[in-house]
């Protein structure tokens, strides 16, 4: 399924937003006052059918709000439910499911959000964001606090609701290096406008010398590559794994 939101074009996959000014993410939060069009498939919504579609996208913030630490697991999962106007015949069980597919299965519920660590959090957010059973999720910085291991385990996950539930996961950051390994189609946007968009290897690989003109970070890997190529005239690929990048090394020089 395509769908076509203002000038931006989504599919199901797991999709980088590189984005210093947070325009994409201010971009989805006014949609809901915004005159902004939305088309499925080629076919434009109605406002009616617009409202409807725009229940089904979730935004995980970069940090859950302070006001909302007083309360504890159950109770977060509650307020979230409530605050979306969530219709679940069996809520409890939704939320139990929830965050057993994000891997707190074993998180006891009457835990204080105060007491969680910073991982448990964002897990938290992220099962919140699958109670209302949605078709995009968009992640502020989420990525950021987990370790190499955990990003890859939760890259899995991802990749697993992209193909069994068509979902669109939407990473946003600030940082190249997470977008460039952990998505697969990248939008880079400066200012207000889409720089660029595509492949997320493609699009970082073949516009080096473009993104440094425009002050834009590219990936440290990228560009170890890209530096040894000009400078040592070595012929490196580019890879997404340090240990790939190590292993030409040894190739090649």
């Amino acid at each position: 399924m395509e769908v076509k939101i203002g000038s931006f074009i989504l599919k199901p996959s797991i999709l980088g937003i590189l984005d210093q000014d947070e325009f994409f993410l201010n971009f989805f939060q006014d949609l809901f006052f915004s005159n902004k069009t939305i088309s499925i498939n080629g076919v434009r919504l109605t406002q009616l059918e617009k409202r409807r579609y725009l229940n089904g996208i979730e935004i995980v913030p970069k940090q859950i709000e302070s006001h909302l630490l007083c309360f504890d697991v159950y109770q977060y999962m509650r307020h979230h439910i409530m605050e979306k106007h969530l219709g679940l015949k069996d809520y409890q069980k939704k939320i139990k499911d929830s965050l057993g597919i994000v891997g707190l299965k074993s998180l006891s519920l009457s835990k204080r959000m105060i007491d969680l660590s910073n991982c448990e959090k964002k897990l938290l957010q992220f099962a919140a964001a699958l109670l209302s059973n949605p078709d995009i999720i968009i992640f502020d910085s989420f990525l950021e606090p987990f370790d190499t291991k955990f990003r890859k385990k939760i890259c899995n996950l991802f990749t697993q609701l992209i193909e069994k539930y068509q979902k669109t996961i939407i990473l946003c950051s600030k940082k190249s290096d997470l977008i460039y390994k952990y998505t697969t189609e990248t939008i880079i946007i400066q200012g207000k406008k889409k720089l660029l968009e595509g492949s997320t290897e493609r699009l970082f690989c073949d516009n080096i010398k473009f993104l440094l003109t425009q002050g834009i970070e590219v990936p440290e890997i990228v560009l170890f590559s890209y530096q040894a190529n000009i400078l040592k005239n070595v012929k490196l690929n580019y890879y997404k794994d340090s240990r790939d990048l190590i292993k030409d090394i040894y190739k090649k020089v």
